[in-house]
């Protein structure tokens, strides 16, 4: 009986810790002024890898990745947009089937936005929007751990570079995550999301 409360009371504060950081990283993707120098995406989604190489290894992930842009922005920042669209795509992985993640760029010099596309479990597309509002989870914590935090930090990371962020998705298919450059783009191009 002793054991099984121990159990409960170890398994709530794993939970507590978990949302109390995942908490202070959306206020720090809210509250901090996002920086502006040269990133490249290419080597940023290298350090992104190396960051999930365990879990990559661990689930057989193929990752397909065509040349990405250099873009101006936050490295801090960009950094955990990428970790936490990848670290979903792995996560909500389709148990029947290798996941693959496929990152490409687009628009005429790659500098009109990117796609993170995966061939998960997918979602329903009524629930397109409430994906990127904090603590708005799909799934059970019994199925899938989490705290709903990170798609609403990239959402913040998006709107600090003056970004668009969207989803599109069929449940059993995938999703595809479309970034759009917006402050990016050359005047003559124009963006819709």
């Amino acid at each position: 009986d002793a054991r099984y409360h121990l159990d409960v009371i170890v398994d709530a504060s794993e939970r507590m810790s978990t949302l109390i950081y995942d908490l202070l990283r959306y206020s720090g993707a809210s509250q901090e002024e996002a920086a502006s120098e040269l990133v490249s995406l290419d080597e940023l989604i290298e350090d992104v890898q190396k960051e999930l190489e365990l879990s990559i290894a661990e689930t057989g992930t193929q990752l397909h990745i065509e040349p990405l842009p250099e873009v101006m922005g936050d490295k801090a920042l960009l950094r955990q947009l990428f970790v936490n669209l990848c670290s979903n795509s792995i996560k909500y992985s389709d148990k029947n089937r290798a996941p693959v993640i496929t990152i490409n760029a687009f628009g005429p010099t790659l500098q009109s936005g990117l796609e993170i596309a995966d061939n998960g479990i997918g979602f329903d597309m009524e629930f397109a929007k409430k994906i990127f509002e904090p603590f708005n989870r799909l799934h059970n914590n019994d199925e899938y751990k989490g705290n709903g935090i990170g798609l609403a930090i990239c959402s913040k990371v998006c709107e600090k570079h003056n970004w668009s962020l969207s989803a599109e998705s069929q449940l059993d298919v995938g999703s595809k995550f479309t970034i759009i450059f917006n402050d990016q783009l050359p005047e003559n191009e124009s963006a819709t999301t």
